[in-house]
Parts: structure tokens; sequence; C-alpha cells
């Protein structure tokens, strides 16, 4: 080095703090203490005393000052992930309301809130204290770490179920209180402990496909509930009543141990069954659950039983046990069938497994009345008017149960 080289040592240094918009660093120029600032344009321009007019930066400012003077400032351009948009709009159809959070300043926030297609009002961290309602709200700028905290519990207050996606540090507080905290792939250690889920891809894709998954979950666990509430009852009611009336079980121990056995081998697959997604959230109500209940269980338990009445006089005990025996295998894959769907029965397809393992017990059950495996024999017409009935009951019951979803 010559004689006349500047000398520079940094003596301290700041790291960035949100609270003051800025960094800091005190440097030795040639012996001469310095102290220099880098971070908000808005801030350090204040510090300086100068007057800076932002309206038209397009992006995220940062400045440079030295000794409160303000030497520049650089823009960063905010660019939209190549998937945001086609993430944004699935999102949207399957009922999700969405809300930005981002530090950028107003104006840049707006602009990047055109780009998504989203329409709604964009306000600052400072108005989330007084917010009433958060209708027409699509993004809240210039938040600082407590604005994402306080915005989820703002949420929640109101009564939202609330997700929340982020990557950093700052947005661990956010993440842990959010009903559903989703950290990205390339998230920090502390956020993705903070999460509930955390993305293994570097794609927000990921997300319709975990909702999606939500849904399947939801609807599988809907069948699986309601028919077994449904079978245990029309069981329990139709034995009761059987022996107050008439004095005997109607179905043998051979029967109840064939029904148990292959009741839960259909229901060991139920969680491959196909599934329609439903835009928009789901509930998990007592009500819903109730009032399918109550029609299945009411309707078939009123079969049974008129069933039950028209044989007494006429057939053994045993082979009643048959056919009733029949009657409860193909009622409850019947069921199982009608409570997949929304729709029509026959309208939805189920999964091979399925399929496959309903039709299997139905045949099972055909067999055993027909060659008495472990029941007594019962005739070809008794078997054909009870598949029969069978049938046109649930055609009833599918269409009262489709007004009872609600």
């Amino acid at each position: 080095m010559g004689p006349n080289t500047s000398h520079l040592a940094i003596k301290s240094y700041q790291a960035f703090n949100p609270n003051i918009g800025y960094s800091a660093a005190t440097i030795n120029v040639n012996h001469e203490k310095k102290r220099v600032r880098l971070g908000s344009l808005k801030i350090l321009a204040k510090k300086s005393g100068q007057e800076v007019n932002d309206t038209d930066i397009q992006g995220h400012t940062v400045a440079l000052s030295l000794d409160n003077q303000l030497l520049g400032f650089y823009i960063l351009g905010s660019q939209l992930r190549p998937d945001a948009l086609s993430t944004l709009e699935k999102l949207k159809r399957r009922g999700v309301r969405i809300m930005i959070l981002t530090g950028d300043y107003h104006q840049s926030t707006e602009q990047i809130i055109q780009q998504t297609g989203l329409s709604g009002k964009v306000i600052t961290g400072k108005e989330l204290d007084h917010l009433k309602s958060i209708d027409g709200i699509t993004a809240i700028s210039e938040v600082l770490p407590e604005n994402k905290l306080a915005a989820v519990k703002k949420c929640q207050e109101l009564g939202f179920t609330v997700g929340m996606i982020g990557d950093g540090i700052n947005d661990a507080p956010a993440l842990k209180l959010a009903n559903i905290g989703i950290a990205t792939a390339n998230a920090t250690d502390i956020a993705k402990q903070a999460a509930k889920l955390i993305l293994m891809k570097d794609s927000l894709l990921s997300i319709t496909n975990i909702i999606d998954s939500g849904h399947r979950v939801y609807q599988r666990m809907m069948t699986w509930t309601i028919t077994k509430l449904v079978r245990t009852a029309e069981l329990t009611i139709l034995l009761t009543l059987g022996y107050l009336f008439f004095r005997f079980i109607p179905l043998s121990l051979n029967a109840l141990v064939l029904i148990a056995i292959l009741n839960d081998l259909v229901t060991m697959v139920l969680g491959t069954d196909n599934t329609q997604i439903t835009y928009h959230p789901e509930k998990w109500g007592f009500k819903k659950i109730i009032n399918q209940a109550s029609v299945l269980t009411i309707g078939w338990t009123v079969v049974a039983l008129a069933i039950l009445v028209m044989l007494v006089q006429h057939l053994p005990a045993s082979k009643i046990s048959s056919i009733l025996f029949l009657f409860l295998i193909a009622s409850a894959m019947l069921t199982i069938l009608m409570t997949r769907t929304t729709k029509l029965f026959w309208l939805g397809r189920p999964s091979s497994a399925v399929l496959t393992a309903t039709s299997a017990n139905l045949a099972i059950a055909i067999l055993a009345s027909t060659f008495g495996w472990g029941i007594a024999i019962i005739s070809f017409s008794s078997i054909g008017i009870t598949i029969l009935a069978t049938v046109v009951a649930s055609l009833v019951l599918n269409v009262i149960q489709r007004f009872s979803w609600n």
C-alpha cells in the first residue's frame, strides 16, 4: 500500500432490526469515525431530513446513508413465484380466503396484487389493530414480525380457521399460532419447527394437494362413521324389538358372527375409496352425522321389522334368521355406497377395492343362504325377493337421504 491509501476498519456492527428499519455499522476511515446505515428509504430519508416521494417507485427500496446523509438507494423488484398464480386460483376455487402479508411498501404491494389478479383493499400493518372485519382486505403491507402474529390472532378472533405460509425466523410465531402453519421447503429450521406442515418440494401447488387430501380423509371418515352408526343401531333395535314382541332372537349366533366378519372386511378397504373433491371448506358437524344416520337407521329398521312381521307366522326361526342375515348384509353394503357420495349412489363409482369387497360380501351372503354355510338354507325365491326389496328400499332412502345432507 502507498502512503496515501485510505484505511477503513469496522468498529461496530448492528444487524438489521425491523423495528428501526435498517442495519448500521461504525467504520473508521483515516482515523475518522463514520456511521453507515442500510435499510428503509423512508426511514433513512427522514433521518437525513430529506423528502423522498416514493409513490412512483416500482418495487422494494433499500437505501444507503453516511452520517445521516442519504447517498442513494436501489430498487428490488418483487417477483411472483412461477407457480403463484395457478396456486392462488386453485386455492380460491377451494373456498380459501387469501390474504398476503408483506414488508414491502404500500405501493409495491398494490402492484403485486394487480399481478396476482386478486381484488380487494391493501392496508398497512399499522391499521391492523383497528380492524373490525377483514372483508374486502386482500393484503397487509409494511408489516413487522409482530404484525404477522397479530394478523393470525385477529383472523382467529373473527372466527376463521387460519393457515399461514412462511419461511423465515420472523414467521415462526405466526406459524406456531396458526391453525395450520405451513413452512416452505427452503424455510429456516426455526420456521419448520414451528409449523405443523412442511412442504418437501419447492412448489406452492403442494398446498392444494394437502387440502384435497383433507377432503378425502373427511369423506372417508363420514362414510365409516355413518355406516358404523347405522349398522349398530339397526341390529340393536331389530334384536331388541324382535325379542320383546315375538319372544325369540330373530338372528342366530352364527348369523351374527358372519355379519360382524363380513362388515369388518369391507370396512378395511374404505380408506382406498374414490372421493369427490368439494370446493368449499368442510365442517365436522354432529347434526349432519345424526341426520344421515337417523334417516338410514329408521328406514332400514322399518324394512327389517316388516320382513320379520310378515315371516314370523309362516317360517321357522332358523329360516327367518337367514333371510334377515341376507337383508342386513345387503343393506350394509348399500349403506356404504349411499354414504360415500352426496349424489345418487349409482352415479358415483367406488374404488375397485370397495366395489370388490361389497360385491364379494353380497356374493358370500347369497351363497351362504343357498348352501347353508353356517345358517339355514332358504329358497331361491326368498333370496330374490329379499335382494329386490333391499334394492327398492335403498332407492327410496337415497332420495330421502339427499335432502338431509345439509
